[in-house]
């Protein structure tokens, strides 16, 4: 059993409305948002919603045991953190589609402490909620393992925090990320390039946004040692389970000198350029207007656009990738190219 977990608590405590986590996986970030959310009930009978992207990630098995891993904790004397949530064997849960309900053993009347909301209904399910409880929105599962994201996210996000809030400047927005990626809606949205590489908390908009890097040696240390990391050494599976720190030791970094212009490729990302020689395909942020589109959708930009799934270009592609023969200009030409590779097989 790890001796430490994520506490949400130092990067609260700087006061920001909103607070951006990114770490490893299975640190302990979800059993801190239920331990906090109970502590809170505790207090002041406060209500938090737990956010997800998708309807189908509320599935039936989460939200009837949302609490049951805290609570055996308690009950066999596992549980690290703050000890006001021993409390919590005096309480039984109660969970439903709409959220979790909550009482006191021996009462008779249940009251909610959680909501539950997939972001892609938010418009539609605001109109259902009495915020005058609700002092926390819980993002969870930020950073998704396939890249898909929600489009136009952070404008359905913040509307979603406004009709909560309603200009009251209460309201504490937590997003919780399994992966540190430097790419992704929130730093593109606010403009913000953090480094990752270091653990770290910083501000951010006159000290309403703080963005934490979070990293557990702990359990990076264990994790090393498994023999399951043995097993997904050098896959694309290896880089999410580490943290997904990008740096040029993990991308292939390469110039096109030898290469001649093969086409162009458009993202939901960005744009850039293709180039190749019999050896290696350099991928570039180089933006030109002739030739062929690459895309991975439709854009109807006026040029021939092919779909990377088109033809033998998967083909090419997975070939290429899988003898190390793919290079960039630079990580964020990496980051603006992956949904394209994402469409043949997630690389």
């Amino acid at each position: 059993m790890y001796k430490s977990y994520f506490d949400g608590s130092e990067v609260q405590s700087y006061g920001a409305l909103t607070n951006l986590i990114l770490s490893d996986r299975s640190d302990g970030k979800t059993f801190d948002i239920k331990a906090k959310g109970f502590i809170r009930y505790l207090e002041n009978k406060s209500q938090y919603i737990y956010l997800r992207r998708w309807k189908s990630e509320l599935t039936c098995d989460l939200y009837e045991t949302f609490y049951n891993e805290l609570i055996e904790k308690v009950l066999k004397g596992t549980y690290v953190g703050d000890e006001r949530v021993k409390e919590i064997i005096n309480y039984d849960f109660l969970g439903t589609k709409r959220g979790v309900y909550i009482r006191k053993k021996g009462e008779e009347k249940w009251d909610l402490i959680c909501y539950f909301m997939p972001l892609t209904m938010t418009a539609k399910k605001k109109s259902t909620l009495d915020v005058s409880r609700i002092t926390n929105i819980e993002y969870d599962e930020f950073v998704p393992l396939d890249a898909r994201y929600v489009q136009n996210e952070m404008h359905v996000l913040i509307e979603f925090y406004k009709s909560v809030d309603r200009d009251r400047d209460i309201t504490l927005l937590n997003i919780y990320g399994n992966k540190i990626d430097s790419f992704n809606p929130f730093f593109d949205f606010f403009d913000i390039h953090l480094g990752i590489q270091k653990e770290k908390i910083r501000l951010y908009k006159n000290g309403t946004i703080a963005i934490q890097i979070y990293m557990n040696k702990e359990h990076r240390e264990e994790r090393s040692k498994s023999r399951f990391n043995t097993m997904i050494e050098n896959t694309s599976y290896e880089g999410y389970n580490n943290g997904g720190i990008l740096n040029n030791g993990v991308i292939k970094i390469g110039n096109i000198n030898g290469c001649f212009y093969f086409a162009s490729f458009k993202s939901c990302l960005g744009s850039g350029s293709i180039f190749a020689n019999n050896k290696q395909i350099v991928i570039t942020s180089k933006q030109r207007k002739d030739g062929d589109l690459i895309v991975d959708k439709i854009y109807n930009t006026g040029r021939n656009e092919y779909l990377v799934t088109y033809g033998n270009l998967p083909s090419m592609f997975k070939s290429k990738a899988k003898r190390g023969e793919i290079y960039y200009d630079n990580e964020k030409t990496y980051h603006i190219f992956q949904p394209l590779l994402n469409k043949i097989g997630g690389m």
